[in-house]
Protein backbone atom coordinates (compact mmCIF):
# COMPACT_ATOMS: atom_id res chain seq x y z
CA UNK A 1 0.00 0.00 0.00
CA UNK A 2 1.76 3.36 -0.96
CA UNK A 3 2.04 5.71 1.42
CA UNK A 4 -0.16 9.33 1.82
CA UNK A 5 2.82 11.90 1.35
CA UNK A 6 2.19 15.63 0.82
CA UNK A 7 1.71 16.23 -3.08
CA UNK A 8 4.63 19.11 -2.80
CA UNK A 9 6.67 15.66 -1.41
CA UNK A 10 5.62 13.17 -4.30
CA UNK A 11 5.96 15.55 -7.04
CA UNK A 12 9.26 16.65 -5.76
CA UNK A 13 11.19 13.66 -7.16
CA UNK A 14 9.87 13.61 -10.62
CA UNK A 15 10.66 17.44 -11.11
CA UNK A 16 14.16 16.98 -10.30
CA UNK A 17 14.31 14.28 -12.63
CA UNK A 18 13.00 16.18 -15.13
CA UNK A 19 14.74 19.87 -14.31
CA UNK A 20 12.26 21.48 -13.81
CA UNK A 21 11.65 24.21 -11.15
CA UNK A 22 7.95 23.90 -8.95
CA UNK A 23 6.18 26.97 -7.55
CA UNK A 24 3.58 26.81 -4.84
CA UNK A 25 0.66 29.20 -4.81
CA UNK A 26 -1.34 30.84 -2.49
CA UNK A 27 0.88 30.15 0.25
CA UNK A 28 -0.22 32.65 3.21
CA UNK A 29 2.25 32.84 6.28
CA UNK A 30 5.90 32.14 6.68
CA UNK A 31 5.66 28.81 8.54
CA UNK A 32 3.90 27.30 5.26
CA UNK A 33 6.23 28.75 3.22
CA UNK A 34 9.47 27.43 5.53
CA UNK A 35 7.78 23.90 4.68
CA UNK A 36 7.38 23.81 1.31
CA UNK A 37 11.15 25.04 0.97
CA UNK A 38 12.32 22.52 3.22
CA UNK A 39 9.81 19.96 0.60
CA UNK A 40 11.95 21.20 -2.53
CA UNK A 41 9.70 24.21 -3.39
CA UNK A 42 11.67 26.59 -5.28
CA UNK A 43 9.34 29.64 -5.56
CA UNK A 44 6.25 30.60 -3.83
CA UNK A 45 3.66 33.41 -4.21
CA UNK A 46 0.79 34.45 -2.27
CA UNK A 47 0.07 36.58 1.02
CA UNK A 48 3.30 35.57 2.83
CA UNK A 49 5.24 37.86 -0.21
CA UNK A 50 2.67 40.46 -0.70
CA UNK A 51 -0.64 41.19 -0.48
CA UNK A 52 -2.47 42.39 -3.71
CA UNK A 53 -1.76 46.40 -4.68
CA UNK A 54 -2.03 49.35 -6.84
CA UNK A 55 -0.06 49.23 -9.74
CA UNK A 56 2.18 52.23 -8.45
CA UNK A 57 2.79 50.34 -5.24
CA UNK A 58 3.93 47.19 -6.82
CA UNK A 59 6.69 49.02 -9.35
CA UNK A 60 7.97 49.76 -5.82
CA UNK A 61 7.57 46.44 -3.97
CA UNK A 62 9.44 45.06 -7.23
CA UNK A 63 11.94 48.03 -6.71
CA UNK A 64 13.24 48.00 -3.11
CA UNK A 65 12.24 43.75 -2.04
CA UNK A 66 12.49 41.90 -5.08
CA UNK A 67 16.08 39.42 -5.40
CA UNK A 68 17.87 40.02 -8.50
CA UNK A 69 17.86 36.56 -9.14
CA UNK A 70 14.04 36.10 -9.49
CA UNK A 71 13.15 34.11 -12.59
CA UNK A 72 10.57 35.54 -14.17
Amino acid sequence: MPTAAPLPARSSSWRVALGLRSIAEGVENQQVQAILQSMGCDEVQGYAIARPMPAAAFADFVTNHVETSCVC
